[in-house]
């Protein structure tokens, strides 16, 4: 699995932002132009694309099992490094939040509504447990300790996390709190699964402490 084409793919490789039709980019371009207008918020969107080909650049001999977060990562940093330009970072903060979550609520209701399907619980977890091992791997750039993987129950510290790792080297470390948001929302209201975290390495926590348990 491709984190990274979470992202979208149709995109135009000189411009991937102001080209890329992603609903979460939508969100936030539509909040940007109720707050400075639809030229401000096109041009906003332009300046992303220069950041987010700037910070590519800057970690180009990435591994390919990295760039696929770092994709992700760097398309959210540069958007909101260009909203900053313009409005407070508490604003600017707050857009990316609020797309974020938008976007995140459907996927929370898919997973639920799939959950309650005879024997699909168990089916969840597996499919949980191999991304962890394909895209959540240390490859990528995950350190993690791994207690407990069954159909059943998965029990999971993640010790170190690209997202705070390069949301910080782009010079936006709060950044991290809303992908770990973005968790909570998409598994956070499962009935049938249960999903804990008692801290994450973005909200300051010295691991993020993953815990699924079918009901």
């Amino acid at each position: 699995m491709d984190i990274s084409k979470l992202f979208g793919g149709n995109r135009n490789a000189n411009h991937p932002i102001s080209s890329n039709h992603h609903k979460k980019i939508r969100y936030i371009h539509q909040d940007l132009e109720l707050r400075l207008g639809k030229d401000k918020a096109d041009q906003i969107l332009n300046d992303s694309d220069v950041k987010y080909l700037d910070l590519q650049k800057q970690h180009i001999d990435l591994p390919p099992a990295v760039k696929q977060h770092t994709d992700l990562i760097f398309m959210n940093a540069a958007m909101y490094l260009c909203i900053c330009d313009h409005l407070p970072k508490e604003a600017a903060y707050q857009i990316m939040e609020d797309a974020t979550v938008k976007y995140a609520k459907p996927i929370g209701h898919l997973l639920d509504n799939v959950t309650r399907l005879p024997g699909m619980p168990r089916l969840f977890m597996k499919v949980f447990r191999k991304m962890l091992k394909t895209s959540f791997n240390d490859d990528a750039g995950f350190v993690s300790r791994y207690y407990e993987t069954t159909d059943k129950a998965i029990s999971v510290d993640i010790m170190a996390c690209p997202y705070h790792k390069y949301f910080t080297e782009a010079g936006c470390p709060e950044l991290c709190k809303v992908s770990c948001e973005s968790d909570d929302v998409c598994y956070g209201n499962m009935k049938h699964v249960e999903f804990q975290r008692s801290q994450t390495i973005g909200r300051g926590g010295e691991c993020c402490d993953f815990r699924l348990r079918v009901k």
